[in-house]
């Protein structure tokens, strides 16, 4: 049974939300890989719905990447789109400064619609089912040869209403089941990998290593309706 959150403020986008949220405690199972980089699952059993769910025109997603030989991660950094006017503008928020060591992070580096800068949240203004959505992402690192990995945590279903003061608010729900799933894929800029973000209905955990750098570059796109393939992305 889901059970249900106090309502809160979300403080890092400035949302207010009311939802329900499964453990995201997550086992991860190593699977095929290319360049010292693999893949794996994410093991999270939601519950099983039985209705069918209309394709999300809110929603967001938090990436999570993390140094297990250092016990440090990063799950704080949310992209997502809103049908809200200046959604942009609104939600895409400033990172706080970089520590100084032992630190792993992720941030939207120059996003469009705001100023220079790097950013920890990047909503986007939903359009319709035919326009593509890109975030660039950069995950960073003081350890240059780090073995990373990253993930997500997700899909969080955003409904809005209206409270009684007249401000847009939203009920939270997660679904790993949701159409809009089939539409997302994440890309390794650096390698030009693609990695599909699911396998069934559990999200996939990308491992990689830093080789020397303490950046590396990633995309995550949201592709048309009208250029999915039959099924959604495989």
């Amino acid at each position: 049974m889901l059970k249900i959150k106090e309502f809160f403020y979300l403080s890092i986008t400035g949302v207010f939300i009311i939802g329900c949220n499964p453990s995201d405690t997550a086992t991860e199972i190593a699977v095929a890989g290319t360049n010292g980089q693999t893949i794996a699952e994410d093991t999270t059993v939601l519950p099983k719905r039985t209705l069918s769910e209309e394709k999300a025109t809110n929603w967001y997603v938090r990436l999570v990447a993390s140094d297990a030989s250092k016990d440090i991660s990063s799950g704080d950094t949310m992209l997502g789109v809103l049908d809200e006017e200046n959604a942009v503008q609104k939600h895409t928020l400033e990172a706080s400064a970089t520590p100084a060591n032992d630190y792993i992070d992720i941030i939207f580096r120059d996003p469009a619609g705001v100023a220079a800068g790097d950013y920890k949240t990047n909503f986007q203004q939903y359009i319709d089912n035919n326009s593509e959505h890109r975030w660039s992402f950069v995950v960073k690192t003081d350890d240059s040869n780090a073995q990373i990995t990253l993930t997500w945590r997700g899909i969080y279903v955003l409904n809005p209403y209206m409270d009684d003061q007249d401000r847009q608010r939203y009920n939270e729900t997660r679904s790993m089941t949701n159409p809009v799933i089939k539409n997302m894929q994440l890309i390794d800029v650096d390698t030009g990998n693609v990695i599909n973000t699911l396998s069934g209905n559990k999200a996939k955990v990308y491992y990689f290593s830093m080789n020397g750098q303490t950046e590396k570059r990633f995309e995550w796109v949201m592709i048309p309706d009208s250029a999915l393939p039959v099924g959604g992305v495989k």
